[in-house]
């Protein structure tokens, strides 16, 4: 009786293990998933355009870039297995004129959805930043398409 006590136990843990370890691997940061694939010397520039008026600006300027990306180095994330709903700003990095990462920020400005090596992922971002807030502050010359 005692060892099928034990084993129930250890089967349990086991299991709950498991379904703790898959749930620890969906979450990420901005960091993690982008910023860490730069290198040093890498040509940075970033392009964000605005879909509630087709309004564009391309930052290519070190100190812009590197301030923005440390902003959102701090967007916490957790992917979830939502669809894809519209966007209200796509923000593209280029790296040495190649995009690396492509992010769209969603209407609903708790999520993101991130593409990489043509593969689409929604995060949720589960800490205070706000991406929207964070582009809108940096004061960046928007160009309409007019």
């Amino acid at each position: 009786m005692k060892k099928k006590m034990l084993l129930l136990f250890v089967a349990v843990v086991v299991v709950f293990g498991v379904f703790y370890t898959m749930d620890k691997m969906t979450y990420t940061s901005f960091q993690e998933i982008a910023i860490n694939q730069l290198n040093q010397g890498d040509a940075v520039n970033i392009e964000i355009k605005r879909y509630s008026d087709d309004a564009r600006i391309s930052i290519t300027d070190k100190n812009n870039t590197d301030k923005i990306l440390k902003a959102f180095a701090g967007m916490e994330l957790k992917k979830v297995s939502d669809t894809k709903p519209s966007g209200a700003y796509a923000f593209r990095i280029y790296v040495n004129n190649l995009e690396k990462v492509g992010m769209e920020v969603l209407q609903d400005k708790n999520y993101v959805w991130i593409t990489q090596n043509d593969k689409g992922e929604v995060y949720k971002i589960i800490n205070d930043f706000d991406p929207i807030k964070t582009i809108e502050h940096e004061n960046l010359n928007w160009k309409s398409p007019n």
